[in-house]
């Protein structure tokens, strides 16, 4: 028996094909189940399904951007209804996620996951209503009727004065539009039937298909124009605090309701832009349209810089700032971060100002101080956050429906806090001066004291019933 040792070449040799086999096994277990994943159906189910050999392949549109199962298909045919007459060149969206189209004989063929047995349809045609419908799936063809499109046209006009109305919004049935600049709307994509016609605030029924119909609506009505500095069209402005808009993000026109008492008193908003107030007289004469413009102005690029400090040296983490201007003007509040004792506010006007700086600590008075912003300048303000005086009333006994104030004039009042549960009501941060501690019954005073808060030091009232 030869026992001679093997050459290390031959051994090196036998490696190499040892790994390759193993590289090739692990190839060919990868090949068979990246097939196993695109046909999405096990071999021995594809067996044991032998209707899938006789049907054709799916033929998914390109919007699914992916491979369609080959396995399972749903079976579909589009027909008038009605007429039964097949429909050819419908788009059917399966399950939100296949698209295919109908033949001319009406026929499609969509992909199905394994095991599903329901599935959702959105078929449309330009001339029939569009159907969404959910079915059990089956073997056989599932047949869809397409009821005809009808249209429907009109015009929405005041009530009293038949003027018509531009801009405004109507929705007929499902379907919302917008009137032009003759008051005139078209809808279409209606299955036949009654539909409900609203605007405003008065709605009608009518049939599908039902042309030149004319809705009268109550006013009176308030077409807000907006534009910028420049005169141009600014679409997308929104109007807070009014009773009802009628307008949307393409439009450079608002219609508001009007409030025969009070008109409207609404603000202008835009993004990038500081708002505007909205003012309209109330109106007690014949409904009608009424117009007017509103000019919203872009954020200029001043800033003023604040240089916050507490008394006691700290800094706070933030605060609260507003610059009140003119009468009749927006206030622009912001509240900011202060970073290195310093918070700036950008975008703000140019012109003079009040400016109020809130802290983030209760016991902090308001600072208030007369500013002014010039253009092309650096706007800096030293703003020191003072503590306030503070009030602790012993409240024993107290009678039900009462309340504790702080009166220093008729105008100004401050309530003071109830923690539920304690005796003690306690209060801070409140100016200096001269003030009545007022209890209140039912709104009547019931007794009261005079105090006075001149020190950040609290003050303790013994308020207990005698």
């Amino acid at each position: 028996m030869n026992t001679a040792p093997r050459p290390a070449s031959m051994s090196r040799h036998n490696a190499r094909v040892r790994r390759l086999l193993v590289f090739a096994l692990f190839v060919s277990i990868g090949v068979l189940w990246w097939l196993e994943f695109e046909t999405g159906t096990p071999r021995t189910a594809r067996e044991r399904d032998p209707t899938t050999a006789t049907r054709p392949a799916a033929q998914p549109d390109a919007s699914t951007n992916g491979k369609a199962p080959a396995a399972l298909q749903v079976f579909g045919r589009i027909v008038r209804k009605g007429s039964g007459e097949p429909i050819s060149g419908a788009e059917v969206l399966f399950d939100s996620k296949y698209t295919v189209r109908t033949d001319a004989r009406g026929e499609f063929t969509a992909p199905r996951r394994p095991g599903q047995d329901s599935g959702t349809f959105e078929i449309r045609h330009a001339d029939h209503a569009t159907l969404w419908s959910t079915r059990q799936l089956r073997n056989g063809v599932e047949t869809f009727e397409l009821p005809p499109a009808l249209r429907v046209s009109g015009r929405i006009v005041m009530a009293e004065t038949s003027r018509p109305v531009p801009g405004i919004g109507v929705r007929v049935g499902n379907r919302s539009t917008r009137t032009d600049a003759n008051g005139r709307f078209e809808t279409t994509d209606h299955p036949p039937g009654k539909l409900s016609v609203r605007s405003h605030n008065v709605s009608a029924e009518i049939e599908a298909g039902t042309r030149n119909f004319e809705l009268g609506i109550a006013g009176p009505l308030l077409v807000v124009h907006t534009r910028d500095e420049w005169g141009q069209p600014l679409p997308g402005v929104r109007i807070d605090n009014a009773p009802t808009v009628f307008g949307d993000e393409a439009c450079a026109h608002v219609i508001v309701a009007i409030d025969r008492n009070l008109g409207v008193q609404a603000v202008g908003r835009k993004e990038g832009y500081l708002p505007q107030r909205i003012l309209f007289h109330a109106v007690r004469g014949p409904s009608d349209v009424y117009e007017k413009t509103v000019v919203l102005r872009a954020l200029p690029p001043y800033a003023v810089t604040l240089q916050v400090s507490y008394a006691d040296g700290a800094s706070p983490d933030v605060v609260s700032a507003t610059l009140e201007g003119a009468p009749g003007s927006i206030p622009i509040t912001r509240r900011l971060p202060v970073k290195s004792g310093t918070v700036t506010l950008r975008n703000v006007p140019d012109g003079v100002f009040t400016l109020q700086v809130i802290g983030d600590r209760d016991d902090l008075l308001p600072f208030r101080e007369q500013v002014t912003i010039a253009p092309h300048t650096k706007n800096r303000v030293r703003v020191e956050l003072q503590r306030g005086a503070r009030i602790e009333v012993q409240w024993e006994g107290k009678r039900r429906g009462s309340s504790l104030i702080l009166r220093r004039d008729q105008w100004r009042d401050i309530r003071l806090r109830r923690p539920t549960g304690a005796f003690w009501s306690v209060d801070s941060g409140i100016p200096f001066g001269r003030y009545r501690l007022v209890e209140l019954v039912g709104g009547l005073e019931v007794r009261g004291m005079d105090i006075d808060l001149r020190s950040p030091e609290p003050v303790r009232v013994d308020w207990r019933e005698e």
